[in-house]
């Protein structure tokens, strides 16, 4: 509403000064700035990034130190035939 009685005011001093400057007071009504995060937000959000990337980090250098290191087996397949003699 502010902007169609700013348009058709009756002192030409106080409508827009150009066709592009009503044109981004439309803008600008039909989509508003979101409004700022308070600072509190703001840190809250770095300061939960930080400690996320920490975690994630440690795990990381720590993880594969968790998983033991796989174990050689030394093992020979025998068959045996059909008369009970083993062959390697």
């Amino acid at each position: 509403m502010r902007v169609v009685e700013k348009a058709i005011a009756l002192d030409p001093a106080e409508r827009y000064p150009s066709t592009g400057a009503m044109e981004l007071a439309l803008i600008d009504f039909v989509n508003p700035a979101a409004p700022a995060l308070p600072w509190w937000r703001l840190r809250k959000t770095w300061v939960g990034g930080t400690i996320a990337a920490a975690i994630v980090a440690a795990l990381l250098w720590v993880g594969p130190r968790l998983v033991p290191p796989p174990f050689d087996v030394e093992a020979s397949m025998f068959r045996t035939g059909t008369d009970g003699r083993t062959r390697s």
